[in-house]
Formats: structure tokens, sequence, C-alpha cells
């Protein structure tokens, strides 16, 4: 459209396209007020400044971790902001819908300062458990669903805790002397099994010392095999020289069991009976990218055999297994399916011991998974932080709790 023309035909008609312009502005800013006043469209409940009450329903984007007794039935930890501007404060919370809803059962003796993100809930019964507070390095106990708590004597710094049976494993290391003018103090780990409700520390059991270690140690209750029996991993020496032991009755002996991941970290331990393990193991090149292997054992580690492997920018794959590194990575009760929950998302699953993995049906675009837990046969709950909680019966279609 030319100079003149344009003038013709905007001469003869500017107060009606002025008009128009103006009066569709003006139903854009109400469109956006009708919004920001909507209390359903992407707006949080404002924050509680009073603590919540036993009973008081709490949204499943505030669960952290859960630990289920039957597919309906469970205890998890919630994180609720006192406000927008002040600490959270953490919940014990209960569910019996199957996770549909979940309620206040007790506070949870989180410190006001530390973020309870980091902190975990370790269920031994519907009535005990521990409560690991990661940043101050404490550990309380309640025997009474939370009513109630108790601090528990930890010698040592802390560095894992976890259910084995009925009881609580915790390995913590022991440091001897204090790093002074260039000396380094020595160190070594120790297992403490805790009975439920067990408030005093129990003779501790040294776990076998990593030779290619510096002076620090880095162990961690691996996969618990049945009461009094585990695997622990003793990360202390690095990419490629970490070590792995097993105890058949609580840190009286030990076995050696081999590593089979070269200059990869073993990450996760699934399984499924006494005999039968699979071995994930990893290396982060960069940019959540890098190696991945996946090893099966069918004698308790004494032999493995290779899965599934694929590494950032090497053309050869074994199997159809990502080289993202995973954020969760977990096994059905019946070993039957595993699922891979990478740290860029989403979910994936395998029903051929770990060769071939598709994705979750519907897709379950987790980014943040506090964890996977398996219930029943074929169960598993899974929770994404800050994005609710997800389900599975059958293993393979999973349900948004929203």
């Amino acid at each position: 459209m030319n100079g003149p023309v344009l003038e013709r035909w905007w001469g003869r008609r500017p107060n009606r396209y002025i008009a128009a312009f103006i009066g569709i502005l003006l139903l854009l800013a109400a469109g956006l007020s009708l919004i920001h006043r909507s209390p359903n469209v992407g707006v949080e409940p404002p924050a509680p400044t009073t603590p919540l009450s036993p009973g008081t329903a709490v949204p499943s984007s505030r669960i952290t971790e859960v630990q289920m007794q039957t597919m309906a039935t469970g205890i998890g930890l919630a994180v609720v902001p006192r406000s927008s501007t002040s600490p959270t404060r953490a919940y014990v919370v209960a569910t019996t819908d199957g996770g549909t809803t979940w309620r206040v059962r007790s506070d949870a003796p989180a410190s006001s300062q530390v973020s309870a993100f980091s902190d975990s809930l370790v269920v031994l019964d519907p009535h005990v458990y521990y409560f690991v507070e990661v940043a101050t390095a404490r550990l309380l106990v309640t025997t009474d669903s939370g009513r109630t708590w108790h601090p528990v004597v930890v010698v040592g710094r802390m560095q894992s805790a976890r259910r084995v049976g009925r009881q609580l494993w915790v390995t913590t290391e022991h440091c001897a002397g204090t790093a002074s003018h260039g000396a380094v103090p020595k160190c070594s780990a120790f297992l403490y099994a805790y009975a439920a409700g067990q408030l005093s520390a129990p003779p501790g059991r040294p776990v076998p010392e990593n030779r290619s270690m510096s002076s620090t140690t880095t162990v961690s209750v691996f996969a618990p095999l049945g009461p009094g029996a585990a695997v622990l991993l003793d990360a202390s020496g690095g990419p490629g020289h970490a070590a792995i032991v097993m105890t058949p009755d609580g840190g009286a002996t030990w076995q050696s069991v081999p590593n089979p991941c070269g200059r990869a970290i073993p990450a996760a331990l699934l399984t499924n009976s006494p005999r039968r393990w699979v071995l994930y193991c990893s290396l982060d090149e960069g940019m959540n990218q890098g190696l991945n292997q996946l090893f099966a054992s069918p004698d308790r580690g004494a032999t493995w055999r290779l899965v599934a492997a694929a590494e950032a920018g090497r053309m050869h794959h074994m199997g159809r297994f990502g080289d993202v590194m995973s954020a969760a990575f977990a096994m059905s009760n019946d070993g039957t399916i595993m699922w891979d929950v990478s740290t860029v998302g989403p979910m994936s699953a395998s029903i051929d011991g770990g060769a071939f993995w598709s994705m979750a049906r519907p897709n379950v675009p987790s980014m943040s998974p506090s964890g996977i837990d398996a219930v029943g046969p074929r169960g598993a709950f899974m929770v994404d932080l800050g994005g609710g909680v997800w389900r599975t019966a059958d293993g393979v279609h999973w349900r948004h709790l929203r």
C-alpha cells in the first residue's frame, strides 16, 4: 500500500481505529487482573503462619519423600513454608488411600535454620521411625508415631543411615588426631546397628579399610540384604578405586566383593533376592552425561556380567541404555521391572533385566526425584520434589497424584 492510498485509508477512520486499539488494551488489562485474583490459576495457597495441627491435609507438591508399608498406607515427610519470607517447617504425614491425600501426623524435629529438603525419615514400623537431620548431623527417634522425639547418641561423624531389617544401620567416621602443620589425621569407618527405638550407641564394628583411600573415609550402607546383612560401599578412593564389602552378621565378619565398575563409581545396587544383584555404575563427564554401565550377578557379586553400557560421545553402546546420569534407580520387589529417572528426566523402564529401556507410560517428566519406593510385587511410588507424587501398581503405567 503506497503513501497516498494509506493516508486516504487511515485519514477517513482515525477515531474508529484509535478507539478499537484502546478497547483491546482495556480487555487485556481486565484479563490479567482476573488471572491475578483467581486462586485457581497457578497461585499457591497462602503459607501458614502457625503450625499445622494433626489431621490437616497437605498438598502432594509439599511431599519430599515417602515410605509405603502397602499400596494404600504409608508415611512421608512434608515441608511447608511458615510464610513467604520465613524458614520452612517439616511435618511427618501419613496416607491411607494410596497417596491421594496426605495428612499431618506430627511435627518433624527439624531445626528452623536447616532446609528440611536435606533431611530424611527412616521408618522401621508404623510407630518407630528415625529422623536424620543432615546439616547438623543429628539423629532422633520416635516410638509413638512422632508425638515425642528423643536424641540418639552417635559416635563419630555420621555418613549414612539406612534401614536393614528391623534395625537402623549407621556408618560413621572416626579420626585420630587433628590436621596441623601439614599433618593429616588418620580416619576409619565404623558400623553401628541400632535396635528399634534404641537411644544409646551400640558397639561399633570397624569397616574394612579401603587401601586406595587417602586419609578420610566415605562409607555408606549400599544395599540391605535381609536381617543383619547388607552391602557397604567405600567410595573413599574416588573413581576407579571404590571398594564393595558385604557383612552377613551385622559387621562381625566381612567379605570383599569384586568391583566391576572400572573407572566408574558404583552408584546403586539392586537386589530382590539374597543372591541376584544388579549393579549400576556411572561416571559424570560433564553436562549430566558420561559413562553408564549395568552389571548383573547371580551369585552375590562373586561374578559379574555386563548387561548394558553407554558413554557420551562414543558410538559403541551395548543395549538400549542412555548416557545421562541417573538421579533415581530402583527395581520392583519381584525383580521383573527396573526404573531409571535421569538427572534431566524423564523416567524409563526395563522389563528384560536392564538390556533395553523404554519411556514410562504416561511420560513421567520428573526432574527432581527424591527416590523410588518399591511396594508389593510390582508397585512403586516416586516423589518429584515440588511436582507431587507418582504411583504405579503394575510397574509400567504411572499415575500423577496431584
